[in-house]
């Protein structure tokens, strides 16, 4: 048997992350004139729920009210609460926001995503952070430095980032004379630089200037953080570093995280569905979840990942989630692979924006619905502690790859989130069927280290002259290729690639036209199996030596090509996005046939597509857990495949009237059920 575990690992792929068992947490809301009993008493109602994290906001304007004037009282409270109460303190940094008496430009704003325009401010900023850090880096309670809330670049101009700017642009282009060529500009010298919005705004206006400027906003929120990083590792070199981006699957092309990572030793994201997932219905918050989980445990790499802000409570102008949907959520954090998932937040803010809303607790500061599933799964990792000590997700051998260009590409040209829906269409069409497929940034991927690999490239509508070298290398090592969409058209300075596509011989064939049609349209395979949903754009191809596979009026629209021990396959029309938009289900179908080679090692799938039904699956080296969660608000039927006829016995369920999961029967999940099944 133990020879069986170990040549399925083989095949399978490798665990990913390191080892260790998952926690969770709560923020805790606290400010100048808070009472200690209240601080105290939330501490207990966290360290009662099994929570073993709590974590806080330092407010450079709450504890420097007057100019060198400290104020530390109602933090010197949470300490002391967390030390009494054995729990762990992630305190978020606030340096890129100064207190009000710096200046009018920071008046109002207590907590902002952005950072202060004045050079002059860091010095501040500097004394800000070591008179927090001298002050609690002894603590017994301390456990992580964050170093921003929910780090944005914003696009505005300013004397700090402008300084950066000309520097980096005489870096790039060493003479003036260059960047004018590019930019169609006339400035004398770098140093005057400036209007680079109503430059790259401009009808007919060159591409260049918009993709240096949004380049370079990314690298100053880089930059600034690995600043603030510094700084508080000048006073204290014991404690690790962590941050949270908010909504990445939407804006992870702004937030270069990957570059991060040598300054931090935990990657968190904020996960809030009602504000982060306007892309998505309701019924898929779940796969949001997982999708968004996927993409940070893939920056991640070896350091831990984390659910750093998770929903808690109600947003009330547009939606609580129930006690079922913090379970689902949880739950799918925990089999992504979160080693902790902090909920925003545990007591209400009694005032200002947000007031009342979010809170684990009610009105009367008494446990809601929420928090006792949150404490019922906290529960279940410290009962079963033997096996989240060691269990991690299990890794794919399919990945659906992103790019940061073509998510800037086609923001410029105002087509809003095209890549990450194409992305998303595939990811859906293939977790409808129990296929679990990662989440990947091109550039992270290892293309010249992988093999057995699938890929997936939807919509890539621009691929950097570096990444070219990169997918052949790829395809020389026997991997397989799927290409959707219009992938390749353009390359990082916009120049169309179509025109002289780099990939002829790998693809056996070139693009010979891309159509705008209508907004839906179909496109069918030769062999009549599938009939695609397709969104605006029809693909054609001029074909050398490849197999097609689909035609749409004697035009070929698809194709197979064998080259070595390398796979293509590639449909330039929108199906990606088609199956996004109006049905996914011959999407569904052709990529489970097309990937059945790849998917062949998952332990479990289901028998047939499930529409809003999801599933993660953890591995501990000898048993697995299963997370089924239904989307509808209806109940849903799916069955399970199950290769390895493991037995499975009911962890946690949302249905309490849930007793057992027999073999080869079909499961009837209740609306909005949680099912987690450990299988041994």
């Amino acid at each position: 048997m133990r020879r069986i575990i170990l040549v399925f690992i083989v095949l399978f792929g490798a665990l990913t992350g390191s080892a260790q068992k998952t926690q969770l947490g709560t923020e805790i809301w606290i400010e100048p004139g808070y009472s200690k009993e209240n601080i105290t008493k939330w501490c207990k109602i966290s360290a009662d729920a099994g929570f073993k994290d709590i974590r806080i906001f330092m407010m450079w304007t709450h504890v420097e009210p007057q100019l060198d004037k400290w104020d530390f009282e109602v933090y010197d409270w949470m300490f002391e609460a967390c030390e009494k109460y054995h729990l762990k303190l992630q305190v978020t940094l606030n340096p890129n926001q100064p207190a009000w008496h710096y200046g009018k430009e920071y008046w109002g704003s207590i907590h902002s995503h952005g950072i202060f325009s004045d050079p002059k401010m860091k010095e501040a900023a500097a004394k800000y952070i070591k008179m927090v850090v001298e002050r609690y880096k002894n603590s017994p309670a301390l456990d992580y430095w964050w170093l921003m809330n929910e780090p944005y670049p914003t696009d505005g101009e300013n004397p700090i980032k402008l300084a950066g700017f000309r520097i980096e642009m005489k870096i790039k282009y060493q003479d003036i004379r260059a960047l004018n060529k590019s930019w169609n500009s006339d400035f004398n010298s770098f140093d005057d630089i400036k209007n680079v919005k109503e430059i790259y705004s401009a009808e007919w206006a060159a591409a260049a200037p918009y993709y240096d400027w949004m380049n370079y906003s990314n690298h100053f929120l880089t930059d600034f953080q690995h600043w603030v990083r510094d700084e508080v590792y000048r006073y204290d070199t014991r404690h690790p570093f962590t941050t949270n981006p908010g909504a990445y699957l939407s804006l992870y092309h702004r937030q270069e995280a990957s570059a991060w990572m040598p300054f931090l030793d935990a990657f968190g994201l904020s996960i809030h569905p009602i504000w982060h997932f306007d892309m998505f219905t309701n019924e898929q918050y779940d796969m949001g979840v997982a999708a968004t989980c996927e993409l940070g445990r893939s920056v991640a790499g070896p350091k831990p990942f984390w659910v750093a802000e998770l929903s808690g409570g109600n947003s009330i102008f547009y939606f609580c989630p129930s006690a079922n949907e913090i379970a689902k959520w949880t739950w799918t954090g925990i089999a992504e692979g979160a080693q902790k998932i902090i909920y925003w937040l545990l007591n209400a803010r009694t005032s200002g924006n947000e007031s009342g809303e979010w809170a684990m607790l009610d009105f009367q500061n008494e446990p809601t619905e929420r928090l006792k599933v949150a404490a019922d799964i906290a529960g279940c990792l410290t009962r079963d502690s033997v096996f989240f000590n060691k269990a991690r997700p299990l890794e794919s051998n399919i990945t659906i790859l992103l790019n940061r260009e073509s998510s800037l590409t086609y923001a410029r040209k105002k087509q809003g989130e095209a890549h990450i829906e194409a992305a998303m269409g595939c990811y859906q069409a293939l977790a409808e069927k129990g296929i679990s497929a990662k989440m990947e940034q091109a550039q992270d991927f290892r293309w010249a280290k992988s093999s057995g690999k699938a890929v997936i490239l939807p919509s890539m509508i621009t691929i950097p002259d570096v990444l070219v070298d990169s997918i052949k290398t790829f395809l020389r090592h026997g991997n397989k290729l799927i290409v959707l969409g219009p992938t390749g058209y353009f390359n990082e300075k916009e120049d169309c690639r179509f025109l002289n596509f780099p990939f002829k011989d790998e693809f056996g064939s070139e693009p010979k036209e891309i159509r705008s049609i209508e907004n839906r349209f179909q496109i069918s395979s030769t062999d009549g199996k599938y009939t695609f949903e397709v969104s605006k754009n029809l693909g054609i191809i001029r074909n050398h030596t490849a197999t097609p596979i689909c035609k749409s009026d004697n035009n070929i629209t698809g194709i197979w090509n064998k080259n070595g021990n390398s796979e293509v396959v590639w449909i330039p029309s929108n199906v990606d996005l088609g199956a996004w938009k109006f049905d996914n289900n011959a999407l569904s179908k052709f990529l489970t046939d097309e990937l059945v080679n790849y998917s062949k090692p998952q332990p479990f799938e289901f028998l047939r597509k499930t529409k809003h039904v999801v599933m993660q699956t953890l591995f501990d080296g000898n048993a697995y857990l299963t997370v089924i969660n239904n989307g509808l608000d209806a109940t849903n039927a799916v069955r399970l495949v199950n290769k390895l006829n493991k037995k499975g016995t009911v962890l946690f369920c949302t249905d309490k009237t849930r007793i057992e999961i027999l073999p080869d029967r079909e499961i009837t999940l209740s609306p909005r059920e949680c099912l987690v099944i450990l299988w041994k």
